[in-house]
């Protein structure tokens, strides 16, 4: 383990409203931030580490990094939820430190942002087993003489319990449906536009019936929501987590794609594609019955929406 713990520990942070950090209280009683020295996964751009919090007595503080001591018979205590921490793997990025982390926290952010209005406008009624969210992140702070200005920054999230799962990744991969289903017929006159109930005086033979709904029809119509409140402008995508009855889809380090009038790229790292991003998506993406009932327009990737500045 690699441990920091009182003053080798200089601050843990949280990205505020305005997307700035914020400097926040370690959980109850800890003194430091412990993570695994090797990692036991890795993605893209970064290493992940199991990761947690601890507390390490005063008094032992000040034999702690004395090898004349016994210190290899103390042990640190793990306090608060278990972690995971991420690290960047590219020598470039170890070269950003914290701007590097910001931009996945700002980004994890802007997804849960969007998952909050997605579950808002669900159809009602709707069971929890189809809200999404992401874990939150935070950013921890280290006295480390092996990192530039003597700084290790990390960016920690809760572990996630239960069965990891990838349902679609930055460049349309969609993963295979289990027919799991949360059985609803849809009555097109209560259609959700947005997030609006409309009236209908349409005859009851005249209206559409859309099928049950799969679980993992959740997650594909949620990337095409984000491409459509935001009129464009971003679409979420690479998105994996974890599936329970209870919290829905709980979700981590996603992808979004910002289009941009200019073309630029990458604003959202390395894995954001940009307009390129959301043509893979939607050459892939077949309205299931959720986007249906959402009244999400089907799209291909010749019937995008234009972004202007």
């Amino acid at each position: 383990w690699w441990i920091y713990s009182h003053e080798e520990l200089l601050g843990k942070y949280q990205l505020d409203g305005e997307a700035k950090l914020k400097k926040i209280a370690l959980s109850n009683n800890a003194t430091g931030v412990a993570f695994v020295s090797q990692p036991f996964e890795e993605g893209a751009e970064r290493f992940v580490y199991r990761c947690t919090e601890i507390v390490i007595p005063d008094e032992h503080m000040e034999t702690w990094y004395n090898e004349e001591e016994h210190w290899k018979s103390y042990r640190a205590l793990r306090v608060g939820l278990r972690l995971v921490a991420k690290e960047a793997k590219a020598k470039e990025n170890h070269e950003k430190s914290r701007r590097f982390h910001e931009t996945f926290a700002r980004i994890q952010q802007d997804a849960a942002e969007l998952a909050s209005q997605f579950s808002q406008r669900l159809p009602y009624p709707s069971p929890s087993s189809w809200k999404v969210s992401f874990v939150p992140t935070f950013i921890y702070c280290c006295k480390d003489e092996d990192y530039k200005n003597e700084k290790c920054w990390l960016l920690c999230e809760p572990e996630l319990d239960g069965r990891f799962t990838k349902w679609n990744n930055n460049a349309g991969a969609i993963k295979s449906s289990t027919k799991k289903t949360q059985s609803a017929e849809f009555n097109q006159s209560t259609g959700f536009g947005m997030g609006l109930i409309e009236e209908s005086d349409e005859e009851d033979g005249d209206r559409e019936t859309i099928g049950p709904i799969e679980i993992d029809d959740i997650p594909q119509a949620f990337s095409h929501f984000t491409y459509e409140y935001s009129y464009g402008k971003k679409l979420v995508c690479d998105l994996q987590g974890v599936w329970n009855q209870d919290d829905g889809f709980v979700l981590t380090d996603p992808v979004v794609h910002d289009v941009c009038p200019s073309g630029k790229k990458y604003k959202n790292g390395a894995t954001d594609k940009g307009l390129r991003g959301v043509e893979k998506f939607f050459e892939t993406h077949k309205c299931n019955s959720l986007c249906k009932r959402m009244q999400l327009r089907e799209r291909t990737k010749l019937d995008l929406i234009p972004v202007f500045t």
